[in-house]
């Protein structure tokens, strides 16, 4: 960005009052991805590099706009404006090189506030954990709905994961270690970077890989051969963590191609009990539900998906997927980037195992499978760390979500908060005010959930 600013500034600009400098024949129109994330001021006494260069941008140009695209805007609501914050400071500059440039309003939308309605084949929270009303804000909306109401029903498709460790057990060290000790294969809510590791996968993680199988399977007999598969798996936000588990992963995937090459009735009794029980009766749940419109979901019999599962597992691959070069055991391979377009033509099938590197802009390609235990506090951290919102043509009744209880929970409310804040912001279009005039708000849950990182959260009202 400070790049950018002294490349423009010198290409293109003119002194202004000694040694400032403006663009005056150029407009610019500067639009802002993921506006939510770095562009927030966190620095209470002055101003954050993106920040600061993003507003010292703007200022430079003597007109100029800013356009900011988020799924998770939370944050973006709190930003203070000139009018409602006497703290604001003044006189603001960014050095670039040996020069300072004066730094602009902050990014508060204060002309509009646009809600994209998502089209109605994305599967977006409210469709996965459903909208709980806890007050009478949208009575009238829901009686007008109330002819179509099982459309708007949730579909289904998260599995509980009990048989990991819940961070309350963790509050004594005595029992910390005691659990630890009598339960190794479990993978703890607080588990320390120097913590001993699982000698092996939780029976959740062995059947959720299960899944992805089955899911890879189906799909083919679909006729959805070349293309990509993804699984993602996110337990913990350490590097050495995610390569061990990473490996337990690849050991457990190299079992059962082995097992299915050679045709071992148990393992193909277990997959077959899985479709039966678990696949076929969702695929018919879904084709009946109101609110999926795909004619490409259509059943599929075990004895074409048993066909299919050898080529299907044989193509899977595993990555560890953090940017690190710290092999931790794995081969090379193992932990090149998750990149989709080498394999267009053939399509990716993979399991990423991961932490930060898949929680905000990736997109982790025809994704049908998530293991997910990684909490946060945050709502805009949660949603965005939840990969598995999106379109799946074709699909989606192969999809499944294992999470913890208390992770659904959270999505629940975050999603009825989700909910009334682009409700709030339609109410805003109607009534033509803007986002200063009208005064935003954002459901809090007190004691459990922040709204947004603190940092970024002071200037609530």
């Amino acid at each position: 960005m400070k790049n950018l600013i002294k490349w423009i500034s010198a290409k293109i600009g003119e002194d202004l009052n000694g040694d400032e400098r403006i663009i005056k024949k150029i407009p610019l129109l500067l639009i802002d991805d993921e506006a939510d994330n770095a562009s927030i001021n966190i620095s209470h006494g002055g101003v954050s590099a993106i920040n600061g260069s993003i507003r010292a941008l703007l200022k430079l140009f003597q007109k100029s706009a800013y356009v900011g695209y988020t799924a998770t805007p939370y944050a973006n609501v709190f930003i203070p404006t000139p009018e409602d914050d006497s703290e604001e400071p003044k006189g603001l500059k960014v050095k670039v090189g040996n020069q300072e440039y004066p730094v602009g309003e902050d990014l508060f939308p204060r002309n509009f506030i646009i809600n994209i309605p998502p089209p109605s084949n994305y599967i977006g929270p409210e469709k996965v954990f459903g909208i709980q009303r806890e007050d009478k804000m949208y009575e009238e909306a829901r009686e007008e709905e109330a002819d179509d109401e099982r459309a708007s029903d949730p579909i289904h498709l998260y599995k509980l994961v009990r048989d990991y460790q819940p961070g309350d057990y963790f509050d004594s060290k005595e029992v910390t270690e005691n659990i630890r000790s009598e339960n190794s294969h479990f993978i703890p809510d607080r588990h320390r970077k120097d913590d001993t590791k699982p000698n092996d996968l939780p029976d959740s993680l062995k059947t959720a890989i299960k899944h992805f199988i089955l899911a890879c399977a189906a799909r083919r007999v679909r006729g959805q051969v070349n293309v990509h598969n993804s699984m993602l798996i996110h337990v913990t936000r350490f590097v050495d963590w995610q390569n061990h588990i990473a490996g337990l992963v690849d050991e457990e995937l190299s079992k059962y191609k082995n097992r299915i090459e050679f045709n071992q009735p148990a393992i193909l009794e277990d997959f077959a009990d899985i479709w039966l029980r678990e696949f076929e009766p969702k695929t018919q749940e879904i084709i009946n539900h109101p609110g999926v419109k795909d004619p490409d979901i259509k059943p599929v019999p075990w004895n074409e998906v048993k066909l299919h599962l050898l080529p299907a597992i044989m193509k899977i691959q595993l990555r560890a997927v953090h940017g690190s070069k710290l092999l931790g055991g794995l081969e090379p391979e193992n932990i090149q980037a998750l990149d989709y377009y080498d394999y267009q033509k053939k399509g990716l099938s993979v399991i990423a195992v991961g932490g930060n590197k898949l929680s905000r802009g990736l997109t982790l390609e025809g994704l049908t499978v998530s293991y997910y235990l990684r909490s946060s506090k945050m709502y805009d951290t949660l949603m965005q760390m939840g990969r598995w919102f999106g379109y799946r043509p074709g699909y989606l009744d192969l999809c499944r979500l294992f999470t913890s209880g208390e992770l659904v929970s959270h999505y629940k409310h975050i999603a009825a908060a989700t909910e009334e804040m682009r409700a709030e912001f339609d109410r805003m279009y109607l009534q033509r005010k803007t986002p200063r005039e009208f005064g935003l708000k954002v459901r809090a849950h007190t004691g459990v959930l922040t709204i947004t990182a603190t940092n970024k959260f002071r200037y609530k009202k």
